[in-house]
């Protein structure tokens, strides 16, 4: 019964740092709309910020995470730290290479010439603020 008062405690923690996050995150949302408005940049940033934000919701957050902690805590319990430490270092490979991939093509598609490049369709497909009034222009 010892614990009650710090897991109490720890959680009334993390709601107050919770709420702090939402509440820096609403004044930025404030500051960018106040910034960049309804123009062709704001669209170019918004939709760049929901597709990095779906695809951590996706990795980190969701899928990715429930099948590492539980791979990370067995190599961990069976004090295996090297093979836990080689696990994350080929993640974190891949989703570098991953990233740079990514990069490489919406640089390649920012100097194209053509307005419907495939880094383009499928920024609009996965992003879900997309306008398609801004991009038929």
């Amino acid at each position: 019964m010892t614990d009650t008062p710090s897991v109490a405690r720890a959680a009334a923690g993390m709601g107050v740092a919770t709420a702090a996050s939402r509440a820096v995150g609403f004044v930025r949302i404030l500051v960018v709309a106040a910034v960049l408005g309804t123009t062709y940049l704001g669209n170019a940033y918004q939709s760049s910020n929901s597709v990095s934000n779906v695809l951590f919701e996706l990795l980190a957050a969701g899928a990715l995470s429930a099948v590492l902690v539980p791979t990370f805590v067995h190599h961990l319990d069976r004090e295996d730290q090297p093979e836990a430490e080689r696990l994350a270092g080929r993640i974190l490979g891949v989703a570098l290479v991953a990233r740079r991939v990514s990069v490489t093509c919406l640089r390649s598609c920012s100097g194209s010439s053509s307005r419907r490049c495939c880094c383009t369709r499928w920024v609009r497909s996965v992003s879900p603020c997309s306008t398609r009034s801004a991009g038929s222009r």
